[in-house]
């Protein structure tokens, strides 16, 4: 993996797949409100679909630093009062995101 690239496949890229498509598009009714989560949440999403799609070598450590923004994210949500919803929909990301981070280390490791 000295090229700077690598292809990245299994259960680690499907998940980071399902995680930045999701998070592209459940912001998108957050546009309409000027929630500034959206714009965030796209960002996120974008970020990760294109580290593992372009063969990124650090694809699994831009996941490991997803997975401890959701767990910040989770944090900050309880504190504030978020609702129950709210909250399993961050667990949500969390758990797929940290599947990915996961799966992807693995692959990277025995690479």
């Amino acid at each position: 993996m000295s090229s700077g690239a690598t292809y990245w496949s299994g259960w680690g890229r499907w998940l980071s797949f399902v995680a930045g498509t999701l998070l592209i598009v459940l912001s998108l009714p957050l546009i309409l409100t000027n929630s500034a989560a959206a714009g965030w949440n796209i960002f996120l999403g974008l970020l990760l679909l294109g580290a593992v799609a372009s063969g990124n070598e650090r694809a699994p450590l831009i996941a490991i630093i997803l997975s401890a923004i959701m767990v910040l994210r989770i944090i900050v949500a309880w504190v504030s009062g978020a609702g129950p919803l709210d909250l399993g929909i961050a667990v949500m990301f969390l758990v797929l995101i940290g599947g990915a981070a996961y799966h992807l280390r693995l692959q990277a490791r025995s690479a």
